[in-house]
């Protein structure tokens, strides 16, 4: 089988979704090649610090491994001073609106867009130079040498390098960040050679999450600026660019391909778990999942095809497409699983669990654990020897509260120095008091906690046997740990109250020195008062800290010597791999949940209808069997408790003598014979045998693989139909384990729009289908109405574009027909005129309550957006209109129409006078439409057209 061929590649994550992307990427690629490819880099950007949890993957050797986002491989960007941050940087000055909150943002950006490119540009040089750095490593080339001698890779021939950034367009830090990084990547990679990829989620998958009223209004924004700088026409002119200090010239637009994700797929059906963060989840591993295959081969194998698409949609005009450039892709994958892992595991563990079972049974007696009862006892245990964390019983023990006075104020005192020597007298008396007292009595309570925990194992190790016991001290260790991680935090908290306290103290001394010696006694005296209640509370809070300080060193000697107990027993590995075992067994054998591998509702599972006879042989596969996670949990495995004892030759009498390390080794040499025949089957072998035969597994095999492409359908919902759906293409391919070797190829797809292409994916566990359509433009998305809708209505104080007024640059991503274009310049002139407010029509169009700023007018009520009023119009009220209108202005046209253009311009200038003093609770879609009407009438002006031509447009 040749090499699997791998492509250089740099996968970028921004934001929480990025990042779990990234992971799932990895993730993927550890369980097609059994590592991460020198050719691929990974790099994720966030505002929050918290990274996704580890994955684990099961790979083809038989072994687990643990895939994590490493420390080279995270930025974390946080912005802890806003407000200094914009002050001390002009470029930022220039594009942040004043308007936006300002707070700290260094645990996410708060779905604020303009806070995660705040984020962005305060670390340009860091990002920039990971950025060069992460290009560099991956064209680098000692690279093909490397990944064919170290990991029996190729690397793919051609020198570009495929940039994947990925991220939500609904939150703050990615969608934030996205457009930047784009370019940027542009300005470091400027070959044609290279391709810049945009993998961005859309918002319905976090419908229903907390805080979220922000992210149909942050998407609607990201798809306006991104369409925007989309068709930008860099011939005839290249925006600047600035990236933190740097400034420079654009003269591409930002990415080569983009890729948008929903929770629906073009048939409608949701991603399982949508609204949840379980649909976030499964439409993470999604991407990844897709995104993964396009690095090795089937990358490879499309690349001719997509050059033949890109090209298709790069001579696409937005006449055909109702007036807006189709920019946009998606894809779905899905995949028929050999769940060789799931196997595995559940059958290794079952030995595993019931050999060792087993062997303690013999030597201890019984094993069972009621985790219930072990809790009661525990609870028993730290009731009866003052331990418990809620009443406070270790630092009551420590020291008395009580104990400590307020300073009470004596007689004689009549001087702020005498008061100044008297507190630090009674400070240093009162701390010598505290430290004595909790020494004293930390020796008690250490020597009494020592022999209570030793009695207390020994006890329940006799009555109860050697692992309830391990367990009991287990539990005990870990509340332990979990208390003295509380008292640790609690200081710091309480060290900070006291450093604050103290400077209280001491400004309060110094501010009224003078007034400590007025003459007036009974104002002295209460100054005199209030200082010491300062002093007597800093008291306080130091002797809290102590006491916490002392219980840590109670808490260290109780974890000591249960620790000591632990490693102590003689059965401890044997016992400590039975606990860990029967958890494993409980959940994914016996229990409620197996380990999810797959891709939410888009993994068909398939394996024999019986795996192994008692004796640990595979049997024929007479017939398919697919069924569920549910149906997996009922499968029996049966196991022959004799063929244990045979294969290990454990002697019970001898268990004493033997080397638990020993026994572990014979147990995992045990399972691992029993689990080979697993491994040595395919998905095809599982799939494939007897279908020549077997009518009726012929057909069941036909009907999944039609699902298995159904369930491949991209994942955007859309409502392109007619001409426009027929317009656009896909790209249908089928990854198989090998294709030398695969009966894939001759069977039939009449489901698909056009015939697959095959490509290897070296998992003969798996089958993978992998579509990608495209183009579309973005208003043709099923939800882009209700973004639009949500966007208009957002104060312009809350503003989610990342640059101010830009939304006032910009067009929307919904096209506007010539006749509304028209129409627009009448409605201009009729507000410029006056005419609307006083006309019978005017109240034929009032939407939302929405107004206008007029000289004169407080406001003016309008219709909701531009593009939606003239369909108010009916076509003989529209004559209606324009025939009131020219009676308006006729007479006074007719006499001096140059008159009437100063005229016109001078009001309208009194307009953009009066709309510069803007409103901060004006929504954006008042702003918007406000300046439609104020561009139409510019160009109108500019162009020096004569009023009585305007009036005859149809």
């Amino acid at each position: 089988m040749a090499r699997p061929t791998i492509r250089r590649s740099v996968i970028v994550g921004l934001g929480g979704t990025g990042a779990l992307t990234v992971l799932n990427i990895k993730k993927a690629l550890y369980q097609f090649y059994g590592t991460t490819p020198l050719s691929v880099r990974f790099l994720v950007l966030d505002t929050d610090p918290r990274l996704p949890e580890d994955a684990r993957v099961f790979l083809r050797e038989g072994r687990w491994e643990f895939i994590e986002i490493g420390k080279k491989e995270f930025l974390y960007l946080p912005v802890r001073d806003p407000l200094e941050a914009i002050r001390s940087s002009e470029p930022i000055k220039r594009w942040w609106s004043e308007d936006l909150p300002t707070r700290a943002c260094t645990a996410g950006a708060g779905a604020y867009r303009a806070l995660g490119r705040l984020a962005l540009h305060c670390h340009a040089r860091e990002v920039k130079e990971a950025f060069e750095k992460t290009v560099s490593d991956v064209k680098d080339i000692k690279l093909a040498e490397q990944m064919r001698n170290k990991q029996n890779l190729s690397l793919v021939e051609r020198a570009g390098v495929d940039v994947y950034i990925i991220g939500s367009l609904a939150g703050g830090t990615g969608s934030g960040a996205f457009l930047d990084i784009g370019f940027l990547f542009k300005r470091i990679l400027p070959g044609a050679e290279h391709k810049i990829s945009g993998f961005f989620f859309l918002p319905s998958v976090f419908k229903g999450l907390p805080a979220t009223h922000r992210i149909t209004s942050n998407t609607y924004a990201a798809l306006k600026e991104l369409d925007y700088y989309m068709d930008f026409n860099y011939m005839r002119s290249q925006p600047p660019f600035m990236f933190g200090a740097e400034t420079f010239n654009v003269d591409r637009p930002p990415y080569d391909v983009i890729v948008l994700v929903d929770s629906r797929n073009e048939n409608g059906a949701p991603i399982k778990g949508s609204g949840s963060f379980e649909g976030i989840k499964n439409l993470c591993e999604l991407v990844g999942q897709g995104i993964s295959l396009n690095i090795g081969n089937v990358g490879s194998q499309a690349e001719s095809a997509l050059d033949n698409v890109y090209g298709y949609v790069a001579a696409q005009r937005a006449e055909e497409w109702g007036g807006k450039t189709p920019h946009y892709s998606s894809f779905g994958t899905s995949v028929i699983v050999y769940p060789i892992e799931k196997l595995f595991n559940k059958i290794y563990s079952c030995y595993c669990y019931l050999l060792v079972r087993q062997i303690i049974n013999a030597v201890r007696g019984k094993v069972y654990l009621n985790e219930e009862e072990i809790e009661k006892d525990i609870t028993h245990f730290f009731t009866d020897n003052r331990l418990l964390e809620e009443n406070n019983n270790i630092l009551d023990d420590l020291f008395d509260p009580s104990k400590i006075a307020l300073m009470a104020l004596p007689d004689g005192i009549d001087s702020a120095s005498a008061l100044k020597d008297y507190a630090d007298n009674q400070w240093k008396d009162l701390e010598s008091i505290i430290k004595n007292e909790l020494d004293k009595n930390l020796t008690q309570k250490m020597a009494q906690t020592q022999k209570t925990i030793e009695d207390a194992l020994r006890e329940r190790e006799i009555s109860k046997g050697p692992v309830y016991s391990l367990r009991f001290g287990e539990k005990i260790h870990s509340r332990m740990e979990g208390y003295r991680e509380k008292r640790l935090e609690e200081i710091r908290e309480r060290e900070e109250e006291l450093k604050n306290i103290k400077e209280d103290a001491d400004a309060f001394f110094r501010n009224n020195i003078q007034r400590m010696s007025w003459k007036y006694r009974l104002r002295k005296k209460k100054l005199y008062e209030e200082y010491l209640q300062k002093i007597s509370y800093i008291t306080e809070v130091f002797m809290e800290i102590e006491r916490r300080r002392k219980a840590i060193q109670v808490c260290d000697e109780l974890i000591k010597t249960v620790k000591k107990y632990i490693e102590g027993l003689s059965l401890e590995n044997i016992e400590k791999t039975l606990s860990i075992v029967r958890r494993k067994v409980e959940t994914e054998y016996f229990g409620t949940t197996l380990e999810r591998i797959v891709f939410g509702e888009h993994a068909i599972i398939v394996f024999p209808k019986t795996i192994f006879t008692s004796q640990g042989e595979r049997e024929k596969h007479e017939k398919i069997f697919m069924c569920s996670e549910e149906d997996f949990k009922n499968i029996d495995i049966p196991v022959d408790f004799k063929d244990f004892l045979k294969h290990t030759g454990i002697i019970f009498e001898d268990l004493g003598k033997m080397d638990p390390r020993d026994l572990k080794e014979k147990l995992v040499s045990y399972a691992q014979e029993r689990v080979k025949a697993i491994k040595d089957t395919t998905v095809e072998d599982v799939l494939l045998k007897d279908i020549e035969r077997d009518e009726e597994k012929r057909e069941k095999l036909d009907f999944w693989l039609k699902e298995a492409s159904n369930r491949a359908t991209p994942f955007w919902y859309h409502k392109a139909v007619g001409d426009m759906a027929a317009r656009m293409e896909e790209i249908f391919i089928i990854g198989v384990g090998d294709t030398e070797r695969t009966a894939f190829t001759k069977m039939e797809y009449p489901e698909a729009r056009y015939e697959p292409t095959f490509t290897s994916t070296q998992d003969p566990y798996k089958i993978f289908y992998f579509k990608f359509k495209t183009p579309l433009p973005a208003y043709k998305l099923e939800n882009a109405k209700d973004y639009r809708r949500d966007y208009l209505q957002m104060p312009i104080s809350h503003t989610p574009h990342i640059e101010k007024e830009i939304e006032l640059k910009i067009p929307d991503i919904f096209p506007i027909t010539l006749k509304d274009k028209l129409w627009l310049r009448v409605y201009a002139i009729s507000l410029a005129l006056s005419v609307l407010k006083k006309d019978e029509f005017s109240n034929t169009h009032y939407i939302d309550d929405k107004r206008f700023l007029e000289p004169g007018e407080e406001r003016i009520e309008l219709a909701d957006s531009y593009w939606g009023a003239y369909e108010e119009f009916k076509e003989d009220r529209r004559k209606d209109l324009r025939e009131k209108i020219r009676q308006a202005t006729e007479e006074e046209i007719k006499k001096n129409p140059e008159k009437v253009m100063e005229s016109l311009k001078e009001y309208f200038g009194k307009i953009k006078d009066r709309f510069t003093k803007r409103d901060e609770n004006m929504p954006i879609g008042d702003e918007i439409l406000i300046w439609e009407q104020i561009r139409f009438l510019d160009e109108f002006f500019d162009k020096g057209e004569a009023i009585q031509n305007f009036f005859k447009i149809e």
